[in-house]
């Protein structure tokens, strides 16, 4: 995974529409710019990484697309 496939992955996500328990919408973290791609990257990265779902992750659906 590498955050330009996080980027092309959040054009697909719905305007206004929070990406999961924390709240956040697409366009909060495209208001933030290459720094909110950039830890939206680092959190799919950790949770990639990660040999346990977190909590918070496992209340939420993610899907990223190439």
């Amino acid at each position: 995974m590498t955050e330009q496939i996080v980027e092309q992955a959040l054009t697909y996500m719905k305007v206004g529409k929070a990406l999961g328990p924390s709240g956040d919408t697409r366009d909060l973290i495209n208001a933030a710019g290459g720094t909110g791609v950039k830890g939206l990257f680092q959190v799919c990265e950790s949770i990639e990484q990660e040999v346990e779902v977190p909590e918070q992750q496992a209340k939420s659906y993610t899907t990223l697309t190439q």
